[in-house]
């Protein structure tokens, strides 16, 4: 599998397992959706996800080992309190908002708290869709 200048690992250091399991669902095609708050993001960082669409990208699991190659689709922008349907199904929650909210949520407000930020109905997410186009041996 080719590995790709741009690279993402989903998780971190002591997250409870959660991109490990993150991981497996972009594996399993439940989650097709990269999901970040607006407010992480500086503006160099937005302006490359903004132009991603077409861009290949390498997924590594928790190990650094190469695990899928994902294409960006689509980049959209949507709200914590009013999530754009795209986001909800690509996070593989068909159209269960509440249950959504429930999983997806702890993980944004640690991910926002850990910059000291809050969670609310106003967060501005940036949600890049992908597809898988190859997965590792």
């Amino acid at each position: 599998m080719q590995v790709h200048e741009d690279v993402i690992q989903l998780g971190g250091e002591d997250d409870g397992g959660a991109g490990e399991l993150l991981t497996q669902r972009i594996v399993a095609g439940s989650k097709t959706v990269l999901t970040t708050p607006a407010e992480l993001l500086d503006v160099d960082e937005r302006a490359d996800i903004d132009a991603g669409v077409g861009r290949v990208l390498t997924l590594i699991d928790p190990e650094g080992d190469p695990v899928a190659n994902l294409r960006i689709t689509d980049v959209f922008e949507t709200t914590w309190g009013a999530p754009d349907p795209r986001l909800v199904a690509g996070e593989g929650f068909a159209d269960d908002i509440q249950h959504f909210r429930e999983v997806v949520g702890e993980l944004l407000a640690a991910e926002l708290e850990a910059d000291s930020y809050e969670l609310t109905g106003d967060t501005v997410l940036v949600v890049e869709a992908f597809e898988v186009v190859e997965l590792a041996d």
